[in-house]
């Protein structure tokens, strides 16, 4: 790939990794994904747009979760939402050794499309 950079750190927990990379960005804005999820071309596009419109400093995608194979319908976790995308000078993430969440000094807004 072009125009990237490779850091490496010793791991002691996921919010410090996760922190240690948005300081590391140069650009505006931070996009974190877990390996498992995928960004379809109608959420690239929402992207784009919300971070061209800079209405928010933040914003929740909403997750679609499955369990072997089939997905998630009811116990609450099939309204899963985080925030993936946020302004770098308005985001850290919370500290948490697992289970990190992303925080954010500003208003966060919702993005329609769902991660698959």
């Amino acid at each position: 790939f072009k125009n990237v950079s490779v850091f490496t750190r010793p791991f002691d927990n996921f919010s410090a990794q996760k922190n240690f990379g948005i300081d590391q960005v140069v650009h505006p804005w931070v996009l974190f994904f877990d390996p498992d999820e995928e960004v379809v071309p109608a959420l690239k596009q929402e992207i784009l747009q919300a971070v061209a419109r800079g209405a928010h400093d933040g914003y929740y995608v909403r997750r679609q979760l499955y369990f072997m194979g089939k997905k998630i319908k009811y116990s609450g976790f099939q309204t899963d939402w985080v925030i993936r995308l946020g302004r770098k000078s308005a985001c850290r993430y919370n500290g948490n050794f697992v289970h990190e969440t992303m925080d954010v000094n500003g208003r966060t807004g919702k993005l329609k499309t769902r991660l698959p």
